[in-house]
């Protein structure tokens, strides 16, 4: 409906405007120029009484002529806001129901979506995965196809960093196994066991199992040096250096120090020597084996000749 509102009338307002201005210079002229004396203060301070009473008068007349003119003007704006209140009332009941339908399909997308990221977890057997749902894909315009090729991208991306988790571990956990059958084999061979925290340092992964291998077996020979010649005091401490790799590199290996060989858990060994004869029955042959056995176990060298 087309809206129709016009001014009829433009208001008029008449006044004496010449004949007040023309009275209200006359009546200041007295004032212009004057330099006020004490005699004159108390005739001065009435005539500011009356200059402040007549302009109160005719503003006070102003504001009665505007709210005349301007009345028929607020009832017109009284009468389009109501009008508009009408309109703005109804959108808004229309707008919740919109919105509470807008809800409603998100929901339905939403249980869609889970339903998807449950099969898409259980076919890929990452139950433990959480895969937290974006706000774009309940839009409407978002199709569950794009949806499930996203989700699959989160999954995929998931079991490669896990299988990369698990290369790495089972890499390290190698690297311990092989460093602890070096130390076992040398062990053995040097005839002297060594804690493996000496040997920690060698988990780096950037060192080749030949380079391991190497300065193990360095270890054990500062080791052995140290215990056949003694340590002198200008070197009381034994140090450990990784072996340079062959191929170059932009940065020296770090060197690894142990301080003292106490501090390093290598304890000097203090031996004896023990001479036994025996003369034993023959029916007691196994259990002298066995006694030996154990003997030969305790020592460091052990040898015996049967006659």
């Amino acid at each position: 409906m087309e809206v129709s509102a016009k001014i009829e009338t433009l208001p008029q307002v008449s006044t004496n405007y010449a004949q007040l201005k023309n009275w209200a210079l006359s009546f200041v002229e007295k004032y212009n120029g004057l330099v006020v004396t004490e005699d004159q203060v108390t005739e001065i301070k009435k005539d500011m009484a009356e200059l402040n009473k007549v302009a109160r008068e005719i503003d006070d007349k102003r504001k009665e002529l505007v709210k005349q003119v301007s009345l028929p003007i607020l009832e017109f704006e009284l009468q389009i806001k109501e009008i508009i209140s009408i309109f703005k009332t109804t959108r808004e009941e229309l707008d919740t129901q919109v919105q509470v339908y807008i809800e409603k399909e998100r929901e339905e997308k939403r249980k869609a979506v889970l339903a998807e990221i449950e099969r898409f977890k259980t076919e890929e057997n990452t139950p433990e995965l959480t895969i937290n749902i974006k706000p774009e894909w309940l839009n409407k315009t978002t199709k569950l196809l794009h949806i499930k090729g996203e989700i699959l991208e989160i999954i995929t991306a998931y079991k490669k960093e896990q299988e990369l988790k698990k290369l790495a571990e089972n890499a390290k956990n190698d690297r311990i196994e092989f460093i602890n059958n070096e130390i076992q084999k040398l062990a053995i061979e040097f005839d002297t066991p060594l804690a493996f925290r000496l040997f920690s340092h060698l988990q780096d992964p950037n060192l080749s199992l030949a380079e391991i291998s190497k300065n193990i077996r360095l270890i054990f020979e500062n080791n052995k040096k140290a215990v056949q010649g003694g340590m002198p005091k200008e070197a009381n401490q034994l140090t450990i250096t990784l072996a340079e790799k062959e191929a170059p590199k932009p940065e020296p290996q770090p060197v690894s120090q142990v301080k003292t060989l106490e501090e390093a858990g290598i304890k000097l060994l203090t031996t004896k020597k023990l001479t036994i004869t025996a003369e034993y029955s023959t029916s007691n042959s196994e259990k002298v084996a066995a006694l030996y056995q154990e003997l030969k176990r305790l020592c460091l060298k052990c040898s015996a000749v049967v006659e």
